[in-house]
């Protein structure tokens, strides 16, 4: 599991009935996700208290997830005077190339 987030305090039978609610990762939660193939969303209802039983339902879910942006712009390119590249740089770091 890589976060949890707990809604209190939900009206019941006698409330509104729906209850929006959010939930958002920390950056570091985010990069942690190693498998978006098989990434899971679980909801676990849980009651407290006497009275009437509930149960927890869930009409929608949405994931957003932002782009990593244009490659192009991920890198840098180091070029010698007869423009041969000499160096890049890039997110996972720096790359040399020798002649």
């Amino acid at each position: 599991m890589i976060a949890s987030q707990t809604h209190n305090n939900i009206p019941g039978v006698s409330g509104s009935g729906w209850q929006q609610g959010t939930f958002t990762l920390t950056p570091a939660q985010g990069s942690s996700i190693s498998n978006f193939a098989d990434l899971r969303i679980r909801f676990r209802p849980v009651g407290t208290g006497s009275g009437q039983k509930r149960r927890g339902q869930v009409s929608w879910a949405e994931s957003q997830f932002p782009s990593s942006g244009d490659p192009a712009t991920q890198f840098t390119y180091t070029y010698d005077r007869l423009y041969r590249v000499t160096a890049v740089t890039g997110p996972d770091g720096p790359r040399s190339y020798s002649l």
